[in-house]
């Protein structure tokens, strides 16, 4: 004889003039500790810098102010990206004077215009400006000094090309006699033109932090002066002289840095962007052409 199907009860029975709840299966439950508030990426920024120097042996470091608080302080206005080729030899920087000028590493060393942000993200240029006294006389001016974190980063070690160590070039204690902000760079990160709190891609090429900078500024046109992505072949690399002899080496990934300039280009089809330089058929005219200095200024007007 076939037994018969067990009722599911799936509700409250009444029994013997009382209600009975179905009886439930046996559920195994965890005490969980209620969430703990996720902090913001500076907060988180800082504690892992915090977490990295604690027990440095080059001394205490003190948490580098970041440069957020010049997010869109530019913003809508024109804007000069300098670099330091010998090109800028061909021309008047006098007429630049009264724009927002974005310059980098041994930009100081050319007193024909002083740039308003100065980018340092490497190691050489900033103790060589810092220990001949540009950086500081030029925080006195006004300029805006914004220095690469890795350069007070502890974990990070210099190399040259080709992979050997450079001991010459070691960890920076945070400086105290001049006021500086930080910025982020990184090899692997993707372009930013947002905000100074998160980290910007590298380019292989200080010119592309400059460039994410200024977007991040604001600039709703950028002229560039000073970048052409190769070095002459007669006469001296950079307007101070022969780059050469103070560290500056030729470009490694021209190629990686050029496909970089291109992928800004086509992200910000809102902002003009104009080649001033007066040298024509280099790597960087190929991307962004050549203008002159009247077709800059009419755009500024419009």
């Amino acid at each position: 004889m076939n037994n018969p199907k067990k009722k599911i009860i799936k509700g409250p029975v009444r029994h013997k003039g009382m209600v009975v709840q179905p009886r439930k299966k046996n559920v195994r439950r965890h005490m969980t500790a209620p969430p703990r508030p996720v902090p913001s990426p500076d907060e988180a920024a800082n504690e892992e810098w915090r977490r990295k120097v604690a027990d440095h042996p080059h001394g205490k470091y003190n948490t580098p102010p970041t440069a957020v608080a010049f997010d869109q302080a530019h913003a809508g206005e024109p804007i000069i990206v300098m670099g330091n080729s010998s090109s800028l030899n061909q021309m008047d920087l006098k007429s630049y004077e009264g724009f927002t000028i974005v310059g980098c590493n041994r930009g100081l060393r050319d007193a024909r215009l002083f740039p308003d942000y100065l980018i340092v993200n490497d190691r050489e240029p900033y103790i060589q400006e810092r220990d001949e006294g540009r950086l500081q006389a030029a925080a006195r001016r006004g300029t805006k000094l914004l220095l690469g974190r890795t350069m007070f980063d502890p974990t990070i070690r210099c190399i040259r090309l080709g992979g050997r160590d450079r001991p010459e070039l070691p960890v920076q204690k945070t400086p105290d006699d001049f006021s500086y902000a930080t910025i982020d760079v990184c090899c692997q990160c993707t372009h930013n033109f947002e905000t100074f709190r998160k980290p910007m891609a590298s380019f292989a090429n200080v010119a592309g932090p400059m460039i994410q900078s200024a977007l991040i500024l604001g600039a709703r046109l950028i002229g560039f002066i000073g970048i052409d992505m190769e070095w002459p072949k007669k006469g001296p690399s950079h307007h101070y002289g022969e780059g050469s002899k103070v560290g500056a080496y030729k470009f490694a990934r021209v190629t990686h840095t050029m496909d970089m300039f291109m992928q800004a280009k086509m992200k910000n089809p809102g902002v003009k962007m104009f080649n001033l330089s007066p040298v024509l058929n280099t790597p960087f005219s190929k991307v962004f052409g050549n203008k002159t200095l009247k077709e800059f200024l009419k755009a500024c007007s419009g």
